[in-house]
């Protein structure tokens, strides 16, 4: 989710494609990605072109660049182009793949009880997650 102002104060969100726990992977590689996620989780972060020419630029930049490289702020930066980005949680990216599996397996023939207890889930939750896969 992108969040981009529109106008003086009004914010308007976007979606962005299949999104950027997909979007960042392709764009920086799926290893950094992850440390992305992992550090910067549950935030709307906005991420600079360059170190930039002013204090805060820099250190914005700086504090990017400790967890995934310049090369890859840059990168970001430039695709993103100052927009502000929702950085998906890391558990989210976890019950997606898990939600993931399960539907694969209900629909290869497993029964919702086995997937209950493989999964550690109700068969309520099991049930709803294979009639509502996101």
């Amino acid at each position: 989710m992108v969040k981009e102002s529109k106008g003086k104060g009004t914010t308007q969100r976007r979606p962005l494609g299949e999104g950027p726990m997909s979007e960042i992977p392709r764009l920086i590689g799926a290893d950094l990605a992850r440390r992305l996620f992992e550090e910067f989780g549950g935030m709307f972060v906005v991420f600079p072109k360059g170190p930039g020419n002013n204090p805060a630029g820099a250190k914005k930049f700086a504090m990017f660049s400790t967890v995934i490289g310049a090369d890859a702020v840059v990168n970001l930066g430039q695709h993103y182009n100052g927009a502000e980005v929702y950085i998906p949680l890391e558990a989210d990216r976890h019950r997606k793949e898990r939600n993931a599996k399960i539907v694969g397996k209900f629909d290869a023939g497993s029964l919702v009880n086995d997937l209950a207890r493989e999964f550690g889930l109700s068969c309520r939750a099991i049930e709803v997650i294979i009639n509502n896969p996101k």
